[in-house]
């Protein structure tokens, strides 16, 4: 019980920096779509894209290894090491990045190339710094600083897109502008500058940190595949502009991101500690249960809304609500994933978290090849359903052999045929029956998890 208490504290830590920041974001992109046309969005969403492969081929996944390092109870002693370390890394593959983007730029015609390299950058060392704080033990200045960036990203953007017309150029430097602030000021609060230098690096500490973040690029690049290569497809055959309404249904299951990705940051945290305790398959599989039933919950509330919700961004982009059911469970399906994942993490056998993803990777670029241009943005949705459910099941039959979690199959089916019910109802025009819909899937989400509700209800009468 001490332990699932601890996971709520950190959940409840990193969801007032995570999802508090992300719905600001969201809300963000409910603002875009009147300053923007489809063609645009699309634009802005295809920069995203490419970054989002640029980021972990530079980095290396070396975040992800300065947070191990820096949990790892036995590694406590050498944390200027550990820092030292990875920013000396980190300096060089820029250094190389740099080189080879001024060479392709130089050949390769494409708009906004300035902007894009220096957005890249700071995307580079945002999430460094970002796990640096979390290694420090630094919880709150973590989710503090999460905050703080989304405002700052919505305040410039806002002033670039209303007071300047600045379009996508104005996006771009706001984020620019955001990112670097935030950067700047997590070096100086955690009194990191002593830490940068070329002297004191030890090859066989960056030897074994490259072997463990190492295995994680592929399956960074295998969960691109599946979730944004799909882009590309897109403006192959339907074009920008469609890319733009597909931009605006993906952004609305980010709302379930948002949850997982709070989640999965404390859970990594205590899932290291966990795994070194006797009885830790009972905690996994217990945790596993409540997740699924606070995820499937969530998505039946959201799917219920999602026509409505669709209403408040420009006519435009209305049609986006066709393929938020489909994406919704797509993303459900992606944080169970990520889930399977830490377990991987834990054991510190990383390089089994490749093979799940590249398979679900080629899956969806396959089908999406030939779905596409049979229906359209459907097929899209339905292929990265697929990809994301290929690498489940494939998760959950390898990760029998690290850690024995129990997968409760009821509560996945059952609430998953409750979902299809209740999503079939955005196919009714009718409003009376839309708020009757949402009240029951409201009070269906209240008893699933009447019993963690219960606890944060009772904490906050508590304060």
């Amino acid at each position: 019980m001490k332990k699932e208490v601890s996971l709520s504290k950190l959940t409840g830590i990193y969801m007032i920096g995570n999802f508090s920041s992300r719905i600001i974001s969201f809300v963000l992109v409910f603002f875009m779509t009147y300053f923007l046309t489809k063609k645009e969005m699309g634009e802005y969403d295809l920069i995203l894209t490419t970054i989002s492969l640029i980021v972990p081929c530079v980095s290396l996944q070396f975040d992800s290894s300065l947070l191990r390092w820096l949990l790892d109870k036995n590694e406590k002693n050498r944390k200027k090491e550990i820092f030292k370390n990875v920013f000396f890394v980190i300096g060089v593959n820029i250094i190389i990045y740099s080189i080879f983007y001024f060479i392709i730029s130089y050949y390769v015609n494409f708009n906004y190339k300035l902007h894009i390299y220096i957005l890249s950058l700071f995307m580079i060392l945002y999430p460094l710094v970002q796990q640096g704080t979390r290694g420090e033990g630094r919880n709150k200045l973590y989710a503090f600083s999460s905050v703080f960036y989304s405002f700052l990203f919505v305040g410039f953007t806002i002033s670039f897109l209303y007071l300047f017309n600045l379009k996508v150029e104005g996006i771009l430097m706001g984020n620019i502008l955001a990112i670097s602030i935030i950067i700047i000021f997590l070096f100086i609060k955690n009194n990191w500058i002593d830490y940068i230098g070329l002297k004191g690096y030890d090859k066989y500490l960056i030897k074994d940190m490259i072997k463990y973040s190492l295995p994680l690029l592929p399956n960074t690049l295998s969960w691109w595949l599946i979730g944004s290569a799909t882009r590309y497809v897109i403006l192959l055959y339907l074009g920008v502009d469609d890319n733009g309404v597909f931009a605006i249904s993906y952004k609305y299951p980010t709302i379930i991101l948002m949850l997982s990705n709070v989640f999965t940051l404390a859970w990594q945290e205590k899932a290291i500690i966990t795994s070194e305790n006797s009885g830790s398959m009972d905690v996994f599989s217990s945790v596993l249960k409540k997740y699924i039933k606070l995820l499937l919950g969530a998505l039946i509330v959201l799917t219920c809304m999602s026509k409505f919700l669709m209403g408040f961004v420009d006519a435009n982009f209305f049609e986006a609500w066709k393929y938020i059911p489909i994406l919704l469970y797509a993303v459900f399906l992606k944080a169970i994933s990520a889930f399977y994942g830490v377990g991987y993490l834990t054991t510190k056998k990383t390089r089994g978290v490749f093979y799940s993803s590249l398979i679900g990777g080629i899956i969806t670029i396959a089908l999406s090849f030939i779905l596409t241009p049979l229906i359209g943005l459907y097929g899209v949705s339905i292929s990265i359903l697929a990809g994301y459910f290929i690498l489940l099941v494939l998760r959950i039959n390898d990760m029998k052999k690290l850690i024995k979690i129990n997968f409760p199959y009821d509560w996945f089916v059952i609430l998953t045929i409750i979902y299809i019910l209740f999503s079939l109802t955005n196919l009714l025009h009718n409003t009376f029956f839309f708020m009757i819909t949402v009240f029951c899937s409201l009070i269906l989400f209240a008893y699933l998890n009447y019993n963690q509700l219960s606890i944060i209800v009772k904490k906050i009468f508590k304060k």
